[in-house]
């Protein structure tokens, strides 16, 4: 499997070090936990998770430190980096001079390998000051390239590295392996979403579908994604049922919760934590199934389904109580149904769950079995799109013979736009014009698979002036802070958009791109310099360029978001070291330049010479001027005066690489 580091560089470029205030009280509090993760652990909303904590009757202290995007290893690797919470500082600091009761880790990214590799050091620091504590592996969920959730949700890990088979096997492995006076345990937020994406196929999920219906974008969840995050560690850490307890602090967020979905929520995620092996979490309820229906199965096709127990003792067991399956279909006594019906129809019968004590309980289901057939497409026409405009659009299909796959039959898509083989069309459309493409869809039948094709026209309008178009250079540019013979920016992009006070500096920038990168050059005119060599503080003269290197418009930090911060005085900034991406500064008469520089190969590892022509890119530059050191701020402006810059990658302006003139 490729590794790869998918991190937020802004924090590590900019050298900047969020601190937040502590949320502790004199009060003693019930619980202790320490969160190391990246912007999916952030999902849990802290404040919002303490308040609806103490809506139960429970203390909290929360600490945290957070890089987005980054896995376990890097966090190790770099602890002065990224969001901490005061007074307990990063992650060694906090771990060596402060106790817990648990310590949350976030597997992401770079694989099972790694993470069992990386977690017994930290591991290691954290028992020794807190020998009680115990460790919490947070379990996601699969990142939206569309399909259906539970097929992501079971891929296997060497396919998938946000599947459940990876943080049980994480689980697995610390147990067996770690030295540990208590086992690892399970926060299993994943599985909580995997028995609502049951339920709510079922319609029992008040305002939800399917559990991409929670996503803000392709990974983030919204505000009723973060109330499972929040409800599902609730009854993690306290071993009691979320049940009750206040949603009030989740409700912002583009997602609707009502009192009706938040009460679904809490009532799934104990079902879950109070059942699950690796949670260590029980109950005194007896136990029921909690599965509502199951799926259809396809004529002579395979067929999986898991049906869910809830509460009870382990072990539990499932068989088959009256009825019949239907021919071909077998059930597991961990009560998985497999197999492949050979007729079609429908076979009710009721399966029971009997647990150690001997108590047991029966629900009833009906499986239908229908004749194989040719998918539908059933998406009639795309929306209209727009030269520069981010879109995402998942295309829809009816059968039931899973898993498909979607492609667009060598046809080209307009540049910019790519089809995923779940069938959902991203992008930024590079070009304008009338493309026709054929997309076709075929099934899952391990037989004789049926495809069918559908042409689609796709229209894409001109581009106005909220475009700007890179133009591609062939001479060298060293994006070290001075400008050499042979560049020739043209420095007639105005930064001039009024932020905050009255501008009091002349900005100007460019941006072009050879073989070998995508730069940015921007030259500040001002007389009265302030700032220290490598140092940056946001009350000192600055220039803070933003790149959003995939322009998804995700409105949350991730790893292809990047943001540099140069002060005057011949400052440098770098990702990762600098192979990935850096910025250089010099002074100039009258003021000082900067040039940024991102590679191709790190941005764009894939792209042949040929193809860098018609790629998007999200960016925004904006320049801070002070009269003295420690502020105040005189002004800042904008290129096009993107707000929340520095968390909200949403709403930086396109650019679009031309090709040759």
């Amino acid at each position: 499997m490729k590794k790869s580091i998918l991190l937020l560089p802004f924090l590590l470029a900019s050298g900047c070090i969020a601190q937040e205030k502590p949320n502790e009280t004199t009060q003693k509090p019930d619980f202790r936990l320490f969160m190391m993760g990246n912007s999916l652990t952030d999902q849990i909303r802290f404040d919002s998770f303490v308040k609806m904590s103490a809506s139960g009757g429970k203390k909290l202290t929360l600490g945290r430190q957070t890089i987005p995007g980054a896995p376990i290893g890097w966090i190790k690797d770099h602890p002065d980096s990224g969001f901490k919470t005061e007074p307990f500082g990063a992650w060694p600091n906090a771990l060596a001079n402060f106790e817990w009761d648990a310590l949350s880790l976030q597997p992401f990214q770079w694989g099972f390998k790694e993470n069992i590799r990386d977690i017994p050091p930290i591991y290691e620091k954290f028992i020794a000051n807190s020998p009680d504590g115990q460790l919490l592996i947070y379990a996601q969920w699969p990142d939206n390239k569309g399909g259906d959730w539970t097929r992501k949700w079971l891929e296997p890990r060497e396919k998938n590295i946000m599947s459940r088979a990876e943080y049980e096997d994480t689980v697995s492995w610390l147990h067996a392996n770690l030295n540990a006076k208590k086992p690892a345990r399970l926060v299993p937020v994943g599985h909580v979403m995997h028995l609502l994406e049951q339920k709510a196929k079922a319609g029992l999920v008040p305002e939800i579908q399917t559990m991409w219906n929670v996503y803000d974008d392709g990974v983030h969840l919204n505000n009723v994604g973060s109330f499972i995050v929040g409800t599902t560690f609730y009854a993690s850490i306290f071993q009691r049922s979320p049940e009750g307890l206040s949603h009030a602090e989740y409700e912002k967020g583009r997602g609707k919760l009502t009192p009706e979905l938040a009460k679904v929520i809490q009532q799934t995620a104990w079902e879950v934590v109070a059942t699950h092996p690796m949670t260590g979490v029980s109950s005194d309820f007896p136990p029921k199934i909690v599965t509502p229906t199951l799926e259809n199965a396809v004529q002579n096709s395979a067929y999986f389904q898991e049906v869910f127990p809830a509460f009870g003792k382990a072990p539990r067991t499932f068989r088959v109580a009256s009825g019949t399956l239907p021919n071909g279909i077998s059930l597991g006594e961990n009560g998985v149904l497999t197999g492949a019906s050979t007729q079609a129809g429908t076979a009710k019968f009721e399966l029971e769950v009997r647990d150690a004590t001997g108590k047991s309980a029966k629900r009833a289901f009906e499986l239908k079995t229908v004749p194989d057939s040719a998918p539908q497409i059933t998406t009639t026409a795309l929306p209209a799109m727009k030269q520069g405009q981010y879109l995402r659009v998942q295309l829809g299909l009816q059968s039931d013979n899973a898993p498909f796959k979607w492609n667009t039959e060598n046809a080209k898509l307009p540049p910019g736009l790519s089809l995923s083989d779940e069938g959902v069309l991203e992008g930024t459309p590079a070009v304008a014009g009338v493309f026709q493409t054929p997309i076709s869809l075929t099934d899952g039948d391990t037989q004789d698979p049926e495809t069918v094709t559908k042409t689609f026209d796709i229209r894409v309008a001109p581009a106005g002036d909220e475009v700007f178009f890179a133009r591609r250079v062939d001479w060298k540019i060293e994006a070290n802070g001075r400008i050499d013979s042979a560049e020739k920016w043209n420095f007639d992009q105005k930064i001039a958009v009024p932020m905050q006070g009255k501008p009091s500096a002349e900005a100007t920038m460019d941006v072009v791109y050879n073989d070998d990168a995508l730069f940015v050059a921007v030259m500040v005119k001002d007389a009265n310099l302030i700032g220290e060599n490598w140092s940056f503080s946001a009350l000192e003269d600055s220039v803070n360029i933003y790149l959003d290197s995939k322009n998804n418009r995700e409105a949350v930090y991730n790893w292809d978001d990047f943001r540099f911060s140069n002060n005057p005085n011949g400052g440098k900034s770098e990702v990762r070291g600098g192979w990935w991406a850096h910025a250089n500064t010099s002074k100039i008469e009258g003021g000082y330049l900067v040039e940024a520089r991102w590679n191709w190969g790190e941005i764009r590892p894939k792209l042949r010479k040929e193809q860098l022509a018609n790629q998007s890119f999200g960016l925004e530059v904006q320049v801070v001027d002070v009269n003295q050191k420690g502020g105040p701020i005189v002004s800042r402006v904008g290129w096009i005066g993107a707000k929340n810059a520095d968390s909200d990658p949403s709403g930086f302006r396109t650019i679009i690489t031309k090709g040759r003139e």
